[in-house]
């Protein structure tokens, strides 16, 4: 039986070497060697954190290298990076307002 090769998360083009945690978030995902040597994530997983936190800039200096390092590296302009976290962070606002209007609805009825 032929041995399955794992794509890397980051670039999804070269055969990841393993698997490891992304810095300060609850994921491991697989990386190839030349993403893991120069400080490059999955964007997906920055431009969600990011937008968690808040934006680009509330977030630590360690943060903010890892995204400029992964924008340089996948060859992506760090404007597109601030659109997609803006875009983000617009989704989960809604989301917390749909869900504070259905707690409110919630502890209404109970009154």
């Amino acid at each position: 039986m032929k041995e399955s090769k794992s794509i890397c998360e980051v670039c999804n083009k070269n055969e990841s070497i393993g698997v490891a945690a992304v810095p300060m978030v609850p994921i491991s995902v697989a990386f190839c060697k030349e993403c893991m040597d120069v400080n490059a994530y999955p964007w997906w997983v920055l431009v969600a954190n990011t937008a968690i936190i808040g934006g680009y800039e509330k977030c630590c200096k360690q943060w903010q290298e890892m995204v400029r390092d992964t924008c340089i590296h996948l060859g992506r302009d760090i404007q597109l990076f601030h659109e997609e976290v803006k875009e983000k962070i617009a989704i989960l606002s809604l989301a917390m307002d749909k869900e504070k209007s259905r707690t409110d609805v919630e502890v209404q009825k109970e009154e």
